[in-house]
C-alpha cells in the first residue's frame, strides 16, 4: 500500500504539470488520481473527486467510456481514443493501462486533450468545402481536376452528367479512357500532360467530345496546372463549356458566305480566294493548275418552257455531275446563272483536265428528267493551264474564258484549250 501511495504521489506531481485534464481510475472505475487541470475542468477539488465514479465528476455520463466497457466484458485493455462532448467543449480521451496488467489491481490512465478549437476549425473547413462544392456545382461551366496519373480527383455536376454520371465523386479514380469520349482520350491526355510538364496553362481552344448517347459536341476548353504549397505541380484543373450551337451557327454563316445556296458549290468570291491560295502553293511546289470555265448549252429554253423551278433542278443535277468527275482537292464553283468554274489541282500538264472535261460533256448531254419533264442540255468548256498560259489567277481566268468563247464560236458541246492567238 505504501508503495502504491508513493507511486501516486510521484504521478500526482508529474500530472499536475500537464495542462490537459488527467485522471486515473481503478478496475471499478473509481478515481484514484486527478490533476489540477482535471479539477479546474470539473470545477471541483481533489478531495471531493477521489473515490467517486469518474462520470460522476468529469466527463459527465451514465457510465464508463467504450474502452473501459471492453475491460468489464473481459477483453484486454488497449490504448483507445474517444471523442467526448462536454457542453460547448470537446475532448479526445486517450486511454492507457497505468500499471502492469499482471498486477493485482490494475489502474487506467485517461488524458483529456481539448479539441474544441480544432473541431470548430474542422467544422468550418468542412462547411467551406461544402459551400465550395455547391458553388462549383452551380457554375454554368464544366469543371474537373486530375492527379499526375491523369485520374479524376473530382468534378462538378455538369461535367459528371456529360460523362454519364450523377455526381462528380462518382468519377474519382477514373480516367478519360473510361469515358464515352475514349476516342478523343489520347488528345485530352496529351494536353493534360503538356500542361503539367510545362506548368503553362492552355487556354480557350476548341475540341470535339463524344457524349454517352454517341453524339458529337464541340467544347471550348481551358486547362491550368494544379500546384501544392511548395508550388510543385500535383495535377491539372480543366474547365470547358458547350459551344455546339455557336459552332453550328458559325458553320451556317460560313456556308452562307462561301457557298452557292442553290447547288451547294463554292461561290464566286470563295472560288477566287481558294484559287489564289492554290496558286501560291503551286508556285512553292512547282505544280500545275488547270482552270476550266463552263457554260450550259440550251439551258435558257428549259427555263422558258418549264419554268425556273425546273431550271433550278437542272442546275443541281449539273452540280452533282461536276463533283462526280473531279476530286475533293479540286475547287468546283457556280459563278452565277448557268456559269461554272473548276480549278483542277496538279492535273499533270492538262492531261487530266482533258479527261475530266470530256467525261463531264458526255454525261451532261444525256437526257434527264426533271419535274416529270425530259430535257436535254449540253455544256461548253474552255481550259487554261498554269503556268503555261498564265502566272496569275486574273489572267488565267481571262484566258480560260477566251477558250470558252472559242468553244461556243466553233461548235458547242466540246472543250477547247487556250492558245496564245486567242488573245490577239
Amino acid at each position: 500500500m505504501q508503495d502504491d501511495q508513493a507511486k501516486l504521489k510521484s504521478a500526482q506531481e508529474t500530472f499536475n504539470r500537464i495542462e490537459d485534464p488527467v485522471f486515473i481510475h481503478d478496475l471499478d472505475y473509481r478515481l484514484v488520481l486527478v490533476n489540477d487541470a482535471y479539477c479546474r475542468a470539473a470545477e471541483t477539488n481533489e478531495e471531493a473527486a477521489l473515490g467517486k465514479f469518474y462520470w460522476e465528476v468529469f466527463p459527465p455520463g451514465d457510465g464508463p467510456l467504450p474502452e473501459c466497457k471492453s475491460v468489464a466484458n473481459g477483453e484486454s485493455h488497449k490504448p483507445a481514443r474517444d471523442e467526448i462532448a462536454v457542453g460547448d467543449e470537446r475532448y479526445i480521451s486517450n486511454s492507457y493501462p497505468f500499471r502492469d496488467s499482471n498486477a493485482s489491481s490494475p489502474w487506467y490512465l485517461h488524458i483529456l486533450a481539448e479539441i474544441t478549437g480544432s473541431t470548430m476549425v474542422d467544422e468550418e473547413l468542412n462547411n467551406a468545402n461544402k459551400l465550395l462544392q455547391t458553388v462549383i456545382n452551380h457554375v454554368p461551366v464544366r469543371i474537373f481536376w486530375k492527379d499526375r496519373d491523369l485520374r479524376f480527383l473530382g468534378a462538378n455536376t455538369l461535367f459528371a452528367k456529360d460523362a454519364g454520371y450523377s455526381e462528380g465523386r462518382e468519377l474519382i479514380g477514373k480516367s478519360d479512357l473510361d469515358m464515352a469520349w475514349r476516342e478523343q482520350a489520347a488528345a485530352y491526355r496529351s494536353d493534360d500532360t503538356e500542361v503539367m510538364e510545362s506548368g503553362i496553362p492552355k487556354l480557350e481552344y476548341d475540341e470535339r467530345q463524344t457524349t454517352p448517347a454517341g453524339n458529337e459536341i464541340w467544347v471550348r476548353t481551358s486547362k491550368v496546372p494544379l500546384r501544392d504549397h511548395d508550388d510543385s505541380v500535383i495535377g491539372m484543373l480543366g474547365i470547358y463549356y458547350d459551344i455546339t450551337d455557336r459552332k453550328r451557327t458559325e458553320d451556317d454563316m460560313l456556308r452562307l458566305a462561301t457557298t452557292d445556296q442553290l447547288t451547294g458549290l463554292t461561290n464566286r468570291h470563295q472560288f477566287n480566294l481558294r484559287a489564289q491560295q492554290y496558286l501560291r502553293l503551286a508556285e512553292r511546289e512547282n505544280n500545275v493548275l488547270a482552270l476550266m470555265m463552263l457554260d450550259l448549252d440550251k439551258f435558257k429554253p428549259v427555263n422558258d418552257k418549264f419554268g425556273h423551278q425546273a431550271g433550278d433542278a437542272v442546275l443541281k443535277i449539273v452540280a452533282e455531275v461536276l463533283k462526280k468527275h473531279t476530286r475533293e482537292t479540286d475547287v468546283v464553283a457556280r459563278l452565277g446563272g448557268d456559269e461554272f468554274a473548276i480549278l483542277l489541282v496538279n492535273p499533270q500538264d492538262g492531261a487530266n483536265a482533258e479527261i475530266s472535261a470530256q467525261n463531264i460533256i458526255d454525261e451532261i448531254k444525256k437526257p434527264i428528267t426533271v419535274l416529270g419533264y425530259e430535257v436535254q442540255i449540253g455544256i461548253s468548256i474552255g481550259i487554261a493551264v498554269y503556268p503555261k498560259d498564265a502566272t496569275d489567277i486574273k489572267t488565267l481566268l481571262k484566258h480560260a474564258d477566251e477558250a470558252l468563247y472559242k468553244t461556243k464560236e466553233t461548235g458547242r458541246g466540246r472543250y477547247t484549250f487556250y492558245r496564245a492567238e486567242m488573245s490577239a
